[in-house]
């Protein structure tokens, strides 16, 4: 299978690697890291992914969806739509779904565990779900067993402690209703 991802990197435009993703960068002479995609990774048509980017496992990226520079999106469990945009500095965990159309912010975290430990063995996924068409603004967290309904909204800074409804503005630490889309 051919696959095409253009990298945003001085003077590259563009690779295109029978091979794979991964062998088309390695193949590349440059003094700079750009970015870690893991061979698991699926990767959809027409994507953007800035330098500096890590993709790992079985992660899956729709098509036309942008990936900002320094974006860290662990594997397992985790797909992201068609038509998305992630902000720069964001960071993705297993265990989450983000539907088509969503808007990311800059730093914006989002979490899957309730109680994190270093080496826990007792950890449980608490998976996150963004529902089409929804923005979330610069510095949100969200955290884990969150679902922020379809064509909602989350201001800027917000920290979404519970699922948000479809169609909603939230705003806040804690995030709250302020309105209707």
């Amino acid at each position: 299978m051919k696959q095409i991802i253009e990298i945003k990197n001085r003077s590259i435009a563009q690779l295109s690697d029978d091979d794979g993703i991964i062998n088309a960068i390695k193949r590349l002479k440059c003094n700079e890291r750009l970015s870690f995609i893991d061979e698991k990774a699926v990767i959809g048509k027409g994507c953007q992914i800035f330098q500096f980017v890590n993709i790992y496992g079985p992660a899956k990226i729709g098509e036309n969806t942008l990936i900002s520079s320094y974006v860290s999106i662990q594997g397992e469990g985790t797909s992201i739509g068609n038509n998305c945009r992630v902000g720069d500095y964001t960071f993705i965990p297993a265990w989450t779904i983000i539907e088509d159309n969503v808007f990311l912010g800059q730093h914006v975290s989002i979490t899957n565990d309730k109680y994190p430990k270093s080496h826990n063995k007792d950890w449980k996924k608490s998976p996150v779900i963004i529902r089409k068409n929804s923005s979330i603004g610069s510095g949100c967290v969200i955290l884990p067993g969150v679902e922020i309904g379809e064509s909602s909204m989350i201001g800027a800074g917000s920290v979404v402690t519970k699922s948000v409804p479809f169609g909603e503005v939230w705003v806040g630490n804690p995030a709250k209703f302020i309105k209707k889309t």
